[in-house]
């Protein structure tokens, strides 16, 4: 039994169901990868930003930059995320960087 059944039990929850492996990718509607972000252009597809290493006009601000897929939602991480790269783009722009 998982830490998290073992909760919710505690807790007086009912356990409807308990998977035992992780599932096999495509079975999640919470899909991530394969834009993962970093600093090396020949490991990573974009930089921090979400700014594309090969297309610098380029930005990508969803689910596929992440390198793990979750059980849960990733709506709040991406909107986080999408508003930090506004960010970014708004100040090159100022900067006149971009």
């Amino acid at each position: 039994m998982s830490v998290c059944a073992e909760v919710l039990r505690a807790a007086g929850g009912e356990l409807l169901g308990e998977g035992q492996d992780p599932e096999t990718p495509g079975y999640s509607q919470h899909e991530t990868g394969p834009c993962r972000f970093g600093n090396d252009p020949k490991k990573f597809v974009t930089n921090r930003f979400g700014q594309c290493h090969d297309v610098s006009n380029l930005y990508i601000c969803d689910a596929s930059l992440f390198p793990y897929c979750t059980d849960k939602t990733t709506t709040l991480s991406i909107l986080a995320f999408t508003l930090r790269t506004c960010e970014y783009l708004i100040e090159n722009s100022r900067k006149g960087n971009g």
